[in-house]
């Protein structure tokens, strides 16, 4: 017990990594971890459950590195999409989480139509499936040309930010989807051509029609 509670195990460092929207000294604070708390005995749990309870981190995990620092690892989540509620808007992480309100029309995220009900910032938005997956799935250079998702059964539809329609189909092959998507839009720009459509449901033989 003398070694245990000895001075040297004290926490003289706090190491936090993984965060970007956040920062270390805001994580800290939530942590309830303190310089000068015993590294031995200090609960690493209670670091996950404390932290976990922000709706921007969607995990959080407190490790030993003996004989002082104690190391913070959190995964952060970051909107990609938005919901008009009768308060104004809901910022969704990819997981349909809340993530923040507010009023207007946030730039950057895609919508996803309207609810009838104010959903609160750390809960969770259902009924969105495959919309929220295709935005999720959107590198954020992408996800700025995107304006709006909507889905009819089992396939979505993209609207672009000039008015053109990108015909997804069914929440799969993202990757491949998504490249087909970027290359066909960087071709329209390079060639000044007015888009209609873009189809990409073929990822391996994607279609454009001009407007």
């Amino acid at each position: 017990w003398v070694v245990v509670s000895s001075a040297l195990f004290d926490i003289q460092r706090i190491d936090v990594r993984g965060n970007r929207r956040l920062s270390d000294e805001q994580i800290v604070r939530w942590s309830g971890a303190r310089v000068g708390h015993n590294l031995l005995t200090f609960p690493l749990a209670k670091v996950g459950r404390s932290l976990t309870r922000n709706p921007w981190i969607a995990s959080a995990e407190a490790i030993r590195s003996l004989p002082s620092t104690l190391v913070i690892q959190v995964t952060e989540r970051s909107a990609v999409a938005w919901i008009r509620d009768p308060r104004g808007y809901a910022a969704l992480a990819g997981d349909g989480i809340v993530v923040q309100r507010g009023t207007g029309s946030p730039e950057g995220l895609v919508s996803l139509g309207s609810t009838g009900s104010s959903v609160p910032v750390g809960r969770r938005v259902a009924g969105l499936g495959a919309q929220l997956r295709v935005t999720a799935s959107l590198d954020p250079t992408l996800r700025r040309n995107v304006e709006e998702a909507t889905v009819d059964g089992e396939e979505v539809e993209l609207l672009l930010d000039g008015g053109a329609k990108v015909l997804y189909g069914e929440a799969d092959s993202f990757r491949a989807k998504n490249a087909a998507l970027a290359s066909m839009l960087r071709y329209a720009r390079k060639n000044q051509i007015e888009i209609e459509y873009l189809d990409v449901r073929s990822p391996t033989a994607p279609a454009l029609r001009p407007a």
